[in-house]
């Protein structure tokens, strides 16, 4: 195969990002888009100066990028998917939505590539480009953190996992109730990992934001962000309060 017909296979994939299989496709369909991620890697066409975004980024920097994301992938809240929790070997994570900051299996990586790039932004964590900024945001984040906030509302067979223990139990039979008394909560419906639900689960996750708790936003620094802003505004009118009455009690008071 020359390298221009290389170069017209990849150009479909989103820039710096590595190509999927494609959603809801067999084991063989995986397998072979694997081998050619593998071969791709091989040829230096993906890990290591990057088009797009990327583009500048060497290959001894890309290295360290992805030493660094081995290591976030080595803590035990991010050895599962974040979304199928699925303990099998093909479920180990190797991708990542650098935008969700979750890290998942190749197969949950098809769902979440087609909800499209403004819901997530999908990378390889070993074949694809990363930038600085990317591992960082994901070392502040994880499936942990990531859990907590968009399976906040989500209940599980086991009160110590919140959903996200690696069972894998069928839709509808979760009955565990909350352990902190979160009235709204739901019964844990995560689906198998190769389960045909697992779509509308993750679409319901991260599109609908079924099980987000209200008033709370993504990621965590927006929303420290919008408490400082928020802790500023209050402070700001306390302190024009307090100035209005010292101004008044200043005043002369008006002749009877």
């Amino acid at each position: 195969m020359t390298a221009s017909r290389q170069q017209r296979q990849q150009q479909p994939a989103a820039a710096g990002s590595a190509a999927l299989p494609p959603q809801g496709g067999s084991s063989t369909n995986t397998t072979a888009v694997t081998g050619g991620l593998a071969a791709g890697a091989a040829g230096g066409g993906l890990a290591g100066g990057g088009f797009g975004e990327a583009k500048g980024v060497s290959f001894e920097e890309n290295k360290l990028r992805v030493a660094e994301l081995r290591q976030l992938l080595a803590k035990p809240e991010n050895r599962r998917c974040a979304d199928c929790q699925d303990g099998s070997p093909a479920g180990r994570p190797s991708w990542a939505s650098i935008n969700l900051g979750v890290f998942i299996c190749m197969r949950c990586a098809g769902t979440h590539r087609g909800l499209g790039a403004h819901i997530s932004k999908v990378r390889s964590c070993t074949l694809d480009t990363w930038l600085p900024e990317q591992v960082v945001f994901m070392a502040s984040t994880g499936n942990a953190a990531a859990n907590a906030h968009f399976e906040a509302l989500l209940l599980a067979q086991d009160p110590g996992s919140s959903c996200s223990g690696g069972q894998n139990p069928n839709a509808g039979n979760g009955t565990t109730p909350s352990r902190d008394g979160n009235d709204n909560a739901e019964p844990c419906r995560r689906p198998a990992r190769d389960s045909p639900e697992m779509a509308g689960f993750i679409r319901q996750k991260y599109v609908d934001r079924r099980w987000v708790k209200p008033g709370t936003t993504w990621p965590p620094a927006l929303q420290q962000r919008q408490q400082q802003q928020q802790q500023q505004q209050q402070q700001a009118e306390v302190t024009a309060a307090a100035a209005a009455a010292t101004a008044a009690a200043a005043s002369p008071l008006p002749p009877q």
